[in-house]
């Protein structure tokens, strides 16, 4: 149960990613959301793996559904089970309404996008931010965009296209995810925005036509 100072720290970390003027945080499953890899395919209840869940993925997302609602929330995953992800989440979030995290994983139940190679979560946050336009009416740009991943490769490809990207490491807490935030000095160091010419000369992407 998270504590008064912890819905503090909480809360600092999540006005700091408003002070940069960050729109939508886009979290990965697997050794992220979860400290275990289910490596896509989870055969177990989803009760037993939400024990997995980590401590700073529950405060501050049960925080920002709650104090933050300016903040779209959204998981980015190359598991096959956006059910499991979904029921997860909710177990592990039992006082917030967590219907409005939009769920994008490696299954065939969401459009690819035109245009967008297949780099990373590229794909997936594209869809994201299309969904969120279709449902919100809003503009989400790039540079808008915070990717919360354990592979460095996906952030790579993620800083690439203009989104802003924290490693996450198995001792990472709330007071790491501030302190990334003010180490990269996220509110006034602005990745440019590559272009797809670009990126796809300098990465041979697959782009879908």
């Amino acid at each position: 149960m998270a504590t008064a100072e912890d819905t503090a720290l909480a809360k600092q970390v999540l006005n700091h990613i408003r002070n940069c003027n960050i729109k939508l945080i886009a979290f990965d499953f697997d050794k992220t959301i979860v400290s275990i890899h289910t490596k896509g395919h989870w055969e177990g209840s989803t009760t037993k793996l939400a024990k997995f869940v980590v401590s700073w993925f529950k405060i501050l997302v049960s925080t920002a559904l709650e104090y933050a609602p300016d903040l779209y929330l959204s998981v980015v995953s190359f598991s096959s089970q956006p059910n499991v992800i979904k029921d997860v989440i909710k177990l592990s979030c039992p006082k917030s309404v967590t219907n409005s995290i939009i769920i994008r994983t490696s299954n065939k139940d969401w459009e690819r996008i035109k245009g967008v190679p297949i780099l990373g979560k590229q794909q997936h946050i594209a869809s994201v931010i299309q969904e969120l336009t279709r449902r919100h009416s809003v503009n989400i740009t790039n540079d808008q965009v915070l990717l919360v991943d354990d592979d460095t490769e996906n952030i790579g490809f993620a800083e690439t296209f203009g989104h802003r990207g924290i490693v996450v490491s198995d001792d990472f807490s709330l007071e790491s995810f501030y302190q990334s935030l003010v180490n990269q000095n996220l509110r006034n160091e602005l990745h440019p925005v590559v272009t797809m010419k670009i990126a796809d000369k300098s990465f041979n992407a697959i782009i879908f036509a």
